[in-house]
C-alpha cells in the first residue's frame, strides 16, 4: 500500500509513554527512540505489542537496526525473501537477522549528546531491576541471555554486569 509507513510512521506521545511503561525503561530524551519490532516497511504497526523502546547508542542501536529494514525490505521486493519470512525472523531476533542478511556487527556507534542511561535516583519504574542494564532485567540469583526473550535483548550493560552478560566488553551482553 502506498504512502501506508509514512501515514503511521510517527508514535503518539501517549503510545510511547506506554511503551516505555511496559519494558520498564525510563524515557530520557536522546536515550532510545520507540520502534517497531516488525518494521513498517515490512507491514508493521503502532499496536502497542510491536513497539519498543530501542537505544540509539552501542553497536545495536537504532541506526543499525534501520540498516536491516532497509536490508529486508529489499529483499522481499525482489522475491529473495518471502513478507511472512522476513517479520518473523525480524521480531524473533533482530540481531540474529542483521548478521544473516546485512553481515558483520558494525562497529559500536557514538552516544548521542545526551546521556544514555539515567543517572538519577531510582524511579518507581527501576524497582526491581538488576543495576547496571537497560532495559529492566529482573533482580535474580543467576540470569543468563536465554532467560530473556527477544524483547529484551539486546541489553545495553551500564554498570558492572553481575550477571556477565556482555562477554566481549562493548557494553552490550546478549546480541547474538
Amino acid at each position: 500500500m502506498t504512502g501506508y509507513s509514512s501515514r503511521v510512521r510517527d508514535v503518539p506521545e501517549s503510545l510511547s509513554d506506554q511503551v516505555y511503561a511496559r519494558y520498564g525503561v525510563a524515557h530520557v530524551p536522546y536515550a532510545h527512540e520507540v520502534d517497531h519490532l516488525v518494521s513498517l516497511e515490512l507491514g508493521g504497526s503502532n499496536a502497542v505489542g510491536n513497539l519498543w523502546p530501542e537505544p540509539y547508542a552501542g553497536r545495536w542501536g537504532a541506526r543499525t537496526k534501520d540498516a536491516l529494514e532497509n536490508r529486508l525490505h529489499a529483499m522481499v521486493c525482489s522475491g529473495e525473501l518471502s513478507l511472512r519470512r522476513a517479520q518473523r525472523e525480524e521480531a524473533a531476533n533482530w540481531v540474529r537477522a542483521y548478521r544473516a542478511y546485512v553481515g558483520a556487527p558494525p562497529v559500536a556507534a557514538r552516544p548521542p549528546a545526551q546521556p544514555a542511561a539515567p543517572t538519577s535516583r531510582p524511579t518507581k519504574t527501576d524497582r526491581g531491576c538488576a543495576a547496571g542494564y537497560w532495559p529492566c532485567l529482573p533482580r535474580v540469583a543467576d540470569l543468563n541471555c536465554d532467560d530473556l526473550s527477544s524483547s529484551q535483548t539486546p541489553v545495553r550493560v551500564t554498570g558492572s554486569d553481575p550477571y556477565g552478560l556482555d562477554a566481549d566488553g562493548d557494553g552490550w551482553g546478549c546480541t547474538s
